[in-house]
């Protein structure tokens, strides 16, 4: 009896740290409300989650370009092998001399 409150405990915690988890990501990733998304999760439980994941998170501009061309606040771009910050119009990264195309 007492491992089996044990482990209702246990996996109460860990679906709550889930809802927390979500309401975290989706003030990053949602234009929706953080706070509901985590309550959705909490309540609706693995429905909820899947529902996340298909209408929640949304991609970011930057997210849909070619790693070669996702562009940084100063202009730079990053290397899509090493991530090394360069200038546009390189076409061999300086720390890795990989092409800067996206391969």
């Amino acid at each position: 009896m007492v491992s089996t409150v044990n482990w209702v405990v246990l996996l109460g915690m860990l679906w709550f740290c889930m809802s927390l988890w979500v309401a975290h990501d989706a003030s990053k990733n949602s234009k929706h409300s953080s706070f509901l998304w985590g309550l959705a999760v909490f309540v609706g439980g693995l429905l909820g989650l899947i529902l996340y994941f298909i209408l929640g998170r949304e991609k970011t501009a930057e997210s849909n370009l070619p790693k070669a061309e996702s562009k940084t606040q100063s202009g730079l771009i990053k290397c899509p092998n090493c991530h090394a910050l360069e200038d546009p119009g390189r076409d061999v990264c300086r720390a890795c001399e990989k092409p800067m195309t996206g391969t």
